[in-house]
Parts: structure tokens; sequence; C-alpha cells
């Protein structure tokens, strides 16, 4: 089972890992947000989010996202607990362990992996880095250039085209 999978039994975790894995938003930027940040935009389903320095972008979210707001009070948590009140970061990461487990993965989920993992498959999709940069509230490019680094040192080596370029 996939922790997408394991997340679709509770409109508040699906929630919570669709934002975290499509947007690359900081844990931080999810807890403060609110149902009236959710808007559709010429189309796009979209969240404007306060990050570091205060500084305020727009990213968007996949379509399910609008729906599980349509019904929300404006000034809800966008997640929020049982009883309507703000989460903290701590407490999303201990649903995202229940869920990691529920899912049956080894690896530890946490908010910021779920970031990297953003940061890392758009670049290796494709996406320009500037788009990946803004997208996730980089003010440097080399922030960005970093989880590009990581991703590829390994499988792109030049070592794997030498030994296919001499190979006799």
């Amino acid at each position: 089972m996939s922790l997408m999978e394991a997340a679709t039994a509770d409109p508040r975790d699906h929630l919570i890992v669709l934002t975290l894995i499509h947007t690359g938003i900081r844990v931080s930027e999810l807890v403060n947000a609110t149902a009236g940040d959710v808007r559709t935009e010429r189309g796009h389903c979209v969240l404007t989010v306060t990050g570091k320095g205060n500084k305020v972008r727009t990213v968007v979210l996949p379509p399910i996202a609008c729906e599980y707001t349509d019904d929300m009070d404006p000034e809800a948590f966008l997640v929020a607990n049982a009883d309507e009140s703000q989460m903290n970061r701590h407490q999303i990461g201990r649903a995202l362990t229940r869920l990691q487990r529920a899912a049956g993965i080894a690896t530890k989920i946490t908010p910021h992996v779920l970031r990297a993992t953003m940061v890392t498959e758009a670049l290796e999709a494709g996406v320009e880095l500037w788009v990946v940069q803004d997208a996730a509230g980089h003010a440097d490019p080399r922030t960005t250039r970093g989880y590009q680094r990581r991703a590829a040192s390994l499988d792109k080596s030049p070592t794997y085209a030498l030994a296919s370029r001499w190979a006799s």
C-alpha cells in the first residue's frame, strides 16, 4: 500500500499528504493555512501560504484539495484536530508516522521528506529549476539545486557513461 492509499481513509490525512507531496510547502505553512487560503484561480485549485521572511506565495493544489475545502468555514484551519483547533508540526509528523506504518513503509516519512520528494521528483520530471524554486519558496536557486545534486549523484555518475563508452 502507498502512503497516499493509507491516507485516503481520512479526509484530513489525505489533505495533509496531498498538500505536502504536491506543493512542497513547509509544515509551518501547512499548519497556519486556513480553508479561506484555498481558492480557484484561472481554473486551478491554489493555496496561498506565508513562508519564511513573511513572503507570500501561491502554490497549485491537486483539484481534490479544493473539494475537501468546499464546505469548510473559511476561517477554519486547513488541517485541524478533531476539536477544530490548529494542528502543530509534531501532530503532522505523528500523523505521517501512523500513515507510514499503515502503508508498511520502512523509511521514516516526515513533512520534510515529502517536501524533498516534491522538489526532487519535479526536477527529475523536467520541471524548470526556477519553477521548482518558486514553488518550494527557496530564496536561492542553490538550495533547490542541492536536491537535484543529491538525487543525481549516484544515478547520473559519469562513471556509467564512461564505462559504456570505453567498453570493448
